[in-house]
């Protein structure tokens, strides 16, 4: 039965194996916590086994010792065995401190753990429900897993940020034990060092080239070499076709250029002759114009003579008057004596006239044939 308990600060023992699972708080969380703890005390009791040993409550502990609290409250639980101890302080911690959501050494360390307490997939039917209350990906707990798999001097490039997670499972985690061990010899010397995939390829490279890891990277690099030809002939192809295909659309504009450039030669042609028809319409039609004033002043003509003679008898009668008239006219001029003082030159003028007038009349009657 577990039991509520003050134990003093110097008697409490770290978990020998909490610092291979969980990171410390350090940075600004560490110092808001400790604020924090001088302010308002520890509220939450430590979980404890009954040997004094910290289960949960190890980032609390390492405050109480900075900040000087002598006596802290403990939850004493009497666990039955160590697996049942290396669970709750796994399980506890998650609850308290969520799962981080990335590839890591020490998340493949607690998914090993856990795994091996609970029994491993398809054995034990409690081994789903513990991995989906952490609520990680396949992908991140196959990579840790991965990770926590490497050799500790592999591990501790990781810890230590000289590698990068993708770089330990992608490449170092391929090497055998003995090979990742000197891996971490050659590039944990230089205080600092950082590698980056492409110089950690070089590495292995270089100092391991008959390993499994560099004969699947020469395959891939083969593979993509071939690849890579395959693609640019088939490019190299695809541009060609498209080369021809451009330049036959070039030779298909440049004939139809010639044909539109005939066609616009043509239309010009066309204009310019439509221009000289419309001047010599013009012209045609002040032809016209001239031919209708010239109808209109026959017209007006013959609208006088037929105003002034109805009917073929009347003109016929003024056809006799004008011949009788102008006979005696005739007879007047040939003997002027009679007409002394008239002015000759002015009536044989008016004779001349009416003869004129006499030949019009004749010639609507059709008597052009008749004797004067």
């Amino acid at each position: 039965m577990a039991d509520f308990v003050v134990r003093k600060v110097e008697e409490l023992k770290n978990h020998p194996k909490n610092d291979y699972f969980f990171d410390e708080i350090d940075g600004e969380k560490w110092e808001e916590f400790l604020t924090s703890v001088q302010r308002n005390g520890i509220y939450n009791p430590l979980v404890i086994t009954p040997d004094n040993v910290v289960v949960s409550g190890h980032q609390r502990l390492r405050a109480c010792k900075a900040t000087g609290i002598k006596e802290v409250k403990c939850l004493v639980i009497p666990f039955q065995n160590d697996d049942e101890v290396i669970k709750a302080m796994i399980e506890i911690n998650i609850r308290q401190r969520g799962v981080i959501n990335s590839p890591s050494v020490k998340l493949g360390r607690i998914l090993t753990e856990l795994e091996r307490i609970y029994g491993t997939e398809g054995q034990v039917g409690t081994t789903k429900e513990w991995r989906s209350k952490l609520t990680i990906s396949r992908n991140i707990a196959s990579r840790s897993k991965k990770l926590a798999g490497m050799t500790e001097e592999a591990q501790q490039l990781v810890e230590d940020e000289v590698i990068t997670a993708q770089t330990a499972c992608e490449l170092v985690s391929k090497l055998s034990d003995e090979e990742q061990r000197r891996f971490a010899e050659l590039v944990s010397g230089i205080p600092g060092m950082k590698l980056s995939f492409g110089d950690a390829i070089e590495t292995v490279t270089e100092n391991f080239p008959d390993s499994e890891v560099v004969q699947k990277l020469n395959e891939k690099l083969a593979k993509a070499q071939n690849e890579q030809n395959e693609t640019e002939l088939d490019l190299r192809s695809k541009l060609d076709a498209a080369i021809q295909r451009e330049r036959s659309t070039y030779e298909l504009l440049q004939m139809e250029k010639k044909r539109r450039k005939k066609d616009a030669e043509e239309f010009e042609r066309r204009m310019d002759a439509s221009e000289q028809m419309f001047a010599d319409s013009d012209e045609a039609a002040n032809g016209f114009k001239d031919k209708i004033a010239e109808l209109e002043s026959q017209l007006a003509e013959e609208q006088e003579f037929s105003s002034s003679a109805q009917s073929s008898a009347d003109l016929n009668s003024l056809c006799a008057i004008l011949k009788g008239t102008i006979g005696g006219l005739t007879e007047l001029s040939n003997d002027p004596t009679p007409l002394e003082g008239y002015d000759k030159d002015k009536a044989i003028g008016l004779v001349q006239e009416m003869g004129e007038v006499l030949g019009r009349i004749r010639h609507r009657l059709g008597m052009e044939g008749d004797a004067a």
